[in-house]
Parts: C-alpha cells; sequence; structure tokens
C-alpha cells in the first residue's frame, strides 16, 4: 500500500507553530451554601455536594456516597469548561493526584443500558476507600503485555490504513474539521464524517482511509 503525502507536508511540519491549549491554572474553592443557578436557587449543598473547585478548565464538584459494599465512595463530579466538553484521560489522573491525592485509586463506570444516567457532558471518578481490596491481577496483566500489544496494535491500524484528521479530544470545530475533510478529499483520499447521536458540533470525528 502506498500512502500519499503532500509534497510540502514536510515543510508545513517545520513552520507549523505548536498549538497551546487552554492553560490548567491554579485550583478555586467555590461555595457550595451559595445559589449559583438564579432559576431555582437550589445550592449545590442541597443537592449533596460537600465541596466546588474551579480552574482554568475545569470544574470538580465533591460528594460522599455511603455504600454497603465498600463504605464511603467518594463522588468526583468532572465538568470541563472549554468548548470540547472533553476531559481527556491524562487530565481525568491529574485531577485525581491533584485533588485526592496520587495514592488514591478511582475506578469509571460503563453502566448496564438500564442504569445509564447521560444528560449532560460530565465525566464521574469514584475514589475507592484506602482499604479496598483490588486485584492486582489487572494492574499486572497490563504491565505484561503493554509493550508487546501497543506496536500490534499500531500495526493493525496502519494495516487498515486509517488515519484520524479531526476527533473530539483535538478540540476542532465543524468549520476546521470539513476543511480538513475537503483538503484530504482534493488529494484523493476517502474521508468519513461522523458526529455522536446528538449532533454536537465537538463530536465529530474525521477520518482518512487512503484507496
Amino acid at each position: 500500500m502506498t500512502r500519499r503525502r503532500h509534497p510540502k507536508a514536510g515543510q508545513q511540519g517545520k513552520n507549523r507553530k505548536p498549538k497551546l491549549g487552554k492553560p490548567w491554572g491554579e485550583w478555586e474553592e467555590r461555595d457550595v451554601n451559595v445559589p449559583h443557578d438564579d432559576r431555582n436557587g437550589r445550592t449545590l449543598a442541597d443537592i449533596g455536594f460537600t465541596r466546588a473547585v474551579i480552574n482554568f478548565r475545569y470544574v470538580v464538584l465533591f460528594q460522599t456516597v455511603p455504600t454497603g459494599l465498600w463504605g464511603p465512595v467518594l463522588h468526583l463530579h468532572i465538568r470541563s469548561t472549554t468548548a470540547s466538553k472533553v476531559v481527556p484521560w491524562a487530565h481525568r489522573q491529574r485531577i485525581k493526584n491533584e485533588l485526592v491525592g496520587q495514592n488514591a485509586r478511582s475506578i469509571e463506570i460503563n453502566p448496564p443500558t438500564q442504569e445509564l444516567v447521560d444528560s449532560a457532558d460530565a465525566y464521574h471518578l469514584w475514589v475507592l476507600p484506602t482499604a479496598t481490596p483490588w486485584p492486582p491481577e489487572l494492574g499486572r496483566a497490563l504491565r505484561e503485555t503493554w509493550d508487546e500489544v501497543q506496536p500490534t496494535v499500531k500495526a493493525l491500524i496502519a494495516k487498515e490504513g486509517w488515519r484520524v484528521l479531526g476527533s473530539p479530544s483535538m478540540a476542532y470545530g465543524r468549520e476546521a474539521i470539513e476543511k480538513m475533510a475537503e483538503r484530504a478529499q482534493e488529494r484523493g483520499e476517502i474521508v468519513e464524517v461522523k458526529e455522536d447521536a446528538n449532533g454536537k458540533l465537538e463530536a465529530w470525528v474525521t477520518q482518512s482511509r487512503y484507496p
């Protein structure tokens, strides 16, 4: 399979300025006892949240949920302040480290469909109590296969010829992705444009497959 390369691609890459993301900033406390929504006057404390912090990129709300199985579990409700609304995994890990601690263990849940709550662009971390048993086999399996899996997956993607032009994590808008798709089509590439079920601009994904 022969891949087409724009004759000026290398030169453009040398001259391209790095894209600067929105700064992280310091975490600032917000009063959970003060109404922030003028529509109903309810406070975050009324809803059950005990703490709220914000920086330049994210808002994080804290809520302790009593459970019969694990004991009290700390719930971190994370929302992005950026247009993309996406919170990358690395940022979720950083949020957990900075606000709860590097040694804390949190999980994310993909629930059964009948238990799904998906009414907002929010991410949820559930911080387990320190003494919660955790199967060491999970981490061991990942560490033992990592070096072997990564080149295999990359080779599989390369074999299929897929190349991501724009994705939600890159925070591209509709216009930027459409321009990238148009340029790719002019180079003779096959392009697919997708959006999520809600038709949100930030969810548009463009991929290019070389014929």
